[in-house]
């Protein structure tokens, strides 16, 4: 009990810091990140303080390097992650060659499903052929732990299409779960309410000029995009991807006569003649909801009907105007997963759920916290 005293009043200023960074973690609500900390915590102390490291010198280093090993894999798999951008889809809030750091503790981190998703571990596993040639395969069911907090719209989220993809992308959550999504005229409205606008992302526009000359080469200075190839008058107009705030920097010179907004008519998700919907106008659509309920008919297979096949592993068919799941009759479904619905900010250059549907909650990885330049010269907190 001396001993135990002794080593308490010894290390009495750490153990407050554990304390206060515990119960910090337990009311945000993430109370397995106090378990990680605490665990981490007792094997630092057992190391620094055990009598059989200290007197085997040789020991210490394996051991600290161990330790190290521990950290790493931890803040990999439950903190956070760094990702780099890998395309234009993103601009202009992220470029190309940008590095951003994507947060676990928003949502809550993904509990890996094989040794493979586990970082560094993994590398043992890549030497045994039988795992690899089942490395589709699940080891382990989906389980996300709590975050603190839940993707909401205008989240910008680190995600894979399909949880067998091996790449990641990155949007912004225009929709959440249950939300009701409407695209009017390439404005966005979220529950009948406008999403609040961001200035960097790109949308098309029509630029008229008096110069053709100095109209590229302010074009060119600012990076921006211009296309000549559907406008009649070449040398006095041309289509632009800009965001607002290139068009505010292209109104201010003599060279620009006026610039107006287009809508971009090419057919997206679901891409049915019954609804004719287009990048720049899509909906009312409902994002799927854990427990929500939807009837089933005509408008509803179209729109939800890939999506109740893949998760039931079988198809929806239609007999004399009646609906069968996997030879069953469907009148209503309960959705079982929640889903997402995702945008790139370069609005006329993004692969993303106007063309391909619904993000589900198991792909997400995490919500972009911080971005940074290869140099690190800017950082951004996004």
């Amino acid at each position: 009990m001396k001993k135990a005293g002794a080593w308490i009043g010894h290390h009495k200023k750490q153990l407050i810091i554990i304390g206060v960074t515990c119960s910090l973690f337990i009311l945000v609500g993430v109370p397995w990140m106090a378990v990680i900390f605490i665990i981490a915590a007792l094997v630092f102390f057992f190391i620094v303080s055990c009598s059989f490291i200290k007197k085997r010198h040789y020991l210490s280093f394996p051991m600290l390097l161990l330790f190290v090993i521990f950290l790493a894999v931890t803040t990999r798999v439950f903190i956070f992650e760094i990702y780099r951008i890998p395309s234009g889809s993103m601009e202009n809030t992220l470029f190309p060659g940008d590095n951003v750091i994507v947060s676990k503790l928003n949502y809550g981190p993904k509990m890996p499903k094989t040794p493979l998703e586990i970082p560094w571990l993994n590398i043992f596993f890549y030497y045994n052929k039988g795992i690899l040639a089942h490395s589709d395969s699940l080891w382990w069911p989906y389980r996300r732990l709590n975050g603190y907090s839940k993707v909401n719209a205008g989240d910008i989220v680190v995600f894979k299409k399909d949880i067998r993809d091996t790449d990641f992308l990155i949007k912004r959550c225009v929709a959440a779960a249950g939300d009701t999504l409407r695209v009017l005229n390439g404005r966005v409205l979220v529950n009948g309410k406008a999403l609040p606008a961001i200035a960097t992302t790109k949308l098309l526009y029509r630029v008229y000029f008096n110069d053709l000359d100095e109209f590229k080469r302010l074009a060119d200075s600012l990076n921006i995009d211009y296309d000549f190839s559907e406008n009649p008058h070449k040398s006095v107009s041309a289509t632009i991807s800009a965001s607002k705030e290139d068009v505010g920097r292209l109104n201010g010179n003599n060279c620009i006569d006026s610039i107006w907004a287009l809508i971009n008519n090419q057919a997206a998700y679901p891409f049915h003649t019954s609804i004719p919907w287009t990048l720049d106008n899509i909906g009312p659509l409902i994002v799927p909801k854990k427990g929500m309920i939807i009837p089933i008919n005509s408008t509803t297979v179209i729109l939800y009907g890939n999506l109740i096949a893949k998760t039931e592993n079988g198809s929806v068919l239609n007999k004399g105007g009646a609906f069968y799941l996997n030879g069953k009759p469907l009148v209503e479904y309960v959705f079982k997963e929640s889903y997402y619905f995702m945008m790139g900010d370069n609005r006329n250059n993004s692969n993303d759920s106007r063309f391909w549907g619904f993000v589900k909650e198991e792909n997400i990885e995490g919500r972009v916290a911080f971005s940074f330049s290869t140099n690190f010269r800017q950082l951004h907190i996004l």
